[in-house]
């Protein structure tokens, strides 16, 4: 995520060049089917959450002035093995302009149970330049353990994880749940890469 260490401005007016937003329902997969629609949880009762699911957040990235490039995060109701989960897409893309000397075109996607607000799965596939990363962690709380598997790599990893270990964006989110007060200070374990 090259380009997220630029400055990011919410709301900067967009230009022709810049990429377009994806759509909600493309950010993932088969199987997991994606949408706004909080009815997709059938005979459950929607978790009260700290953002509203559904939710679209644009950042305008600049280097030295210029437009570069644009990251969106989207938050939406998903399905996955038949249970629902929050799905939460980061996508960075390099506008026409910069792309032509460095693309850039990553996307984050976290699953979330809505009831523990802990991941199932964490992906990772990241295009910048001529480097890629293709991973995946997915979560066993029953076993406590993590098992990170990267395609480029050809790697697999399984670790030992804690009731409270989440990865880097479902840690994110987390936080905006959880009120802070002066002073106060949490233990938390994030799982961000091998």
């Amino acid at each position: 995520m090259a380009l997220l260490a630029a400055l990011l401005l919410p709301g900067f007016p967009g230009r022709a060049a810049d990429p377009a937003p994806p759509v909600a329902s493309n950010l993932l997969p088969d199987p997991v089917v994606a949408t706004h629609d909080p009815t997709i949880i059938t005979n459950a009762a929607l978790p009260a959450l700290a953002f509203p699911v559904g939710e679209e957040l644009q950042y305008y990235i600049l280097w030295s002035g210029m437009l570069v490039g644009r990251t969106t995060i989207i938050t939406a109701w998903a399905q996955e093995d038949n249970r629902p989960v929050i799905k939460i897409a980061i996508w960075t893309r390099s506008n026409k302009t910069i792309s032509k000397l460095y693309p850039v075109n990553d996307m984050i996607v976290a699953l979330i149970d809505p009831a523990t607000f802990r991941p199932i799965r964490f992906s990772v596939n990241l295009k910048e330049g001529k480097f890629h990363r293709r991973e995946n962690t997915v979560f066993d709380y029953e076993k406590k353990t993590a098992t990170w598997t990267s395609e480029v790599k050809k790697k697999t990893r399984t670790f030992p994880i804690e009731a409270d270990t989440r990865d880097l964006v479902t840690f994110m989110y987390f936080l905006r749940s959880t009120g802070f007060k002066l002073g106060e200070e949490r233990n938390t374990r994030v799982m961000a890469d091998d």
